[in-house]
């Protein structure tokens, strides 16, 4: 099973700036906002809430992307080719992210 360290390894690298490519491609390609810190701003109070499902959330933060990396085991499939990483469409993001969380 996969530890926090990783979780906090790969926090870190998001916040040093190292997945700001993959972070552009999922706002543009996937229509997701980005809001690093993890805290809801105006209207976003349900955005966190477990009821509220995958296809209906519009924002993904930090450490969303961070256990979406620790999913899909992102350092294998960054061996062979970088943008493999990338999540062709929310549900596989959403997905990733669950996946990710059940390792933690």
């Amino acid at each position: 099973m996969t530890g926090s360290s990783e979780l906090q390894k790969v926090l870190q690298k998001i916040q040093a700036g190292k997945f700001q490519e993959m972070i552009n491609s999922i706002q543009q390609k996937l229509d997701l906002v980005y809001l690093p810190d993890n805290k809801p701003t105006g209207n976003l109070c349900l955005r966190e809430s477990e009821e509220v499902r995958d296809e209906y959330r519009t924002h993904f933060s930090s450490l969303d992307l961070a256990y979406y990396l620790v999913g899909i085991d992102f350092e294998e499939r960054f061996k062979n080719n970088s943008n493999a990483a990338n999540p062709k469409s929310t549900e596989m993001f959403w997905l990733g992210v669950s996946i990710g969380f059940g390792k933690v």
